[in-house]
C-alpha cells in the first residue's frame, strides 16, 4: 500500500468526517493520500479533489429517480475520477458510501478488477449487502435473491420499476470481479450480513470505528456558556445532525419542556430560518472546528440522538468520549 484514495459522496458531514479523519492519519504515517469526493465545494487542499460536476450530478439525481438505477449515471464525472486515480497511480481505495447518485458503480468497479485494485469498503451503512436500499430491509429480498420491494420510494427513490433485485444480480456481479474486495464494519452489521444473499461474494471483516480520545475529552466550556448567554444551571440538552437524523423529534421534545426553566435544547448543525422553535431551543449552524464540536459535547449534561438509521454512530461515541451520556 503506497498511494490511498478515499471515496465519499460528501466531504462534510458525518461521512465526510470519516474521510477527512482517515486522510488525516494516512498523511501522518507517510502515505500518498487523496480524498475524492462527488458533492460539495471545490477545496484549495491538494488533498481533497471534487471530481464530479454540479450538472452531471442533477443528471444523475433526476434519472436516478426516474428509473430507479442510482448507480448507473455519471459516467463523466466517473471516468474524470478513474483517469486521476491512474494518474495518481493509486493502488488502495477507502470506499465509504458508494450509493448518493454521484458515481457510476458499474465502471468503477470494472476499473478496480483491470487494474487489480485493492478496495476496502467501510460500511458505515447496510447498502453493501441490501438490494437498493440502504438501511433497515422492508422485506427478505435481500435474503433471497428474488422478490419484489414493498417500498421502492424509499431512498434512493424510484418512481417507475421496482429494481431491489437488479442491485443484488448487479452488485454479485460487481463483487465478483474484483480480486482483493474487502468489507469492514462494526459487529452488528458482520452478524446481520450472514443472512444476505450477497454475503457469498463478501469477504467481511469486524473493525469498528475509531475516536480520537486527545479531540474528544471533557473540557472546560465557560466560554461557550457565555457566548450563548445560557445559565450553567440548567440542564443543556444536546443534539447534532441534520435532516437525515430526524431533528424533529428533538424540536418536539423540547417544546414538551418548554415552560420548564431548568431546561435548556442546543441543536447544532440546524438548517432553517429558525420560525416556530421552541422558546427554550438555540441553534447552532454548522461548526467547522473539531476543537469547538467537542466542546459542544462537553456543555451538554444529555446527548439526544433521534436518528432511525445508524448502525454505528460516531456521534454517540464522540459524546461519551466528552463524558456526556446519551
Amino acid at each position: 500500500m503506497k498511494n490511498i484514495a478515499i471515496i465519499n459522496s460528501v466531504d462534510r458531514g458525518s461521512t465526510g468526517k470519516i474521510g477527512r479523519e482517515l486522510l488525516k492519519n494516512f498523511l501522518a504515517k507517510g502515505y500518498n493520500t487523496y480524498f475524492f469526493y462527488g458533492r460539495g465545494a471545490v477545496s484549495s487542499d491538494p488533498h481533497l479533489i471534487r471530481f464530479n460536476n454540479p450538472l452531471d450530478a442533477e443528471v444523475h439525481v433526476v434519472m436516478g429517480k426516474i428509473l430507479g438505477l442510482s448507480d448507473n449515471f455519471s459516467c463523466i464525472s466517473t471516468a474524470k475520477l478513474i483517469s486521476k486515480l491512474r494518474e495518481l497511480q493509486i493502488d488502495t481505495i477507502y470506499m465509504i458510501c458508494p450509493h448518493g447518485f454521484y458515481l457510476n458503480e458499474n465502471l468503477f468497479y470494472d476499473y478496480c478488477a483491470k487494474d487489480d485494485i485493492h478496495l476496502i469498503h467501510t460500511m458505515i451503512d447496510e447498502y453493501t449487502y441490501l438490494g437498493k436500499c440502504t438501511n433497515e430491509p422492508c422485506c427478505d429480498t435481500w435474503k433471497t435473491g428474488k422478490g419484489k420491494c414493498p417500498e421502492k420510494s424509499r431512498y434512493p427513490a424510484s418512481m417507475t420499476f421496482d429494481t431491489c433485485t437488479y442491485f443484488l444480480k448487479r452488485k454479485a456481479k460487481n463483487y465478483g470481479k474484483v480480486k482483493r474486495l474487502l468489507f469492514v464494519g462494526p459487529q452488528f452489521l458482520v452478524d446481520r450480513s450472514k443472512d444476505a444473499y450477497l454475503r457469498q461474494y463478501m469477504k467481511m471483516v469486524h473493525l469498528d470505528e475509531a475516536i480520537n480520545l486527545d479531540l474528544y475529552r471533557p473540557r472546560n466550556v465557560e466560554t461557550l456558556l457565555r457566548k450563548h448567554n445560557i445559565d450553567g444551571q440548567k440542564k443543556i440538552i444536546l443534539f447534532a445532525g441534520g435532516q437525515g437524523k430526524h431533528p424533529e423529534y428533538f424540536t418536539e421534545l423540547a417544546r414538551r419542556f418548554e415552560n420548564d426553566p431548568d431546561y435548556c435544547f442546543v441543536h447544532v448543525g440546524y438548517k432553517g430560518d429558525g420560525a416556530s422553535l421552541p422558546a427554550n431551543y438555540i441553534t447552532i449552524g454548522f461548526v467547522e472546528s473539531d476543537e469547538e464540536f467537542a466542546s459542544y459535547y462537553a456543555l451538554a449534561d444529555l446527548f439526544v440522538f433521534p436518528s432511525t438509521m445508524d448502525c454505528m454512530p460516531n456521534t454517540c461515541l464522540e459524546a461519551l468520549a466528552c463524558g456526556t451520556p446519551i
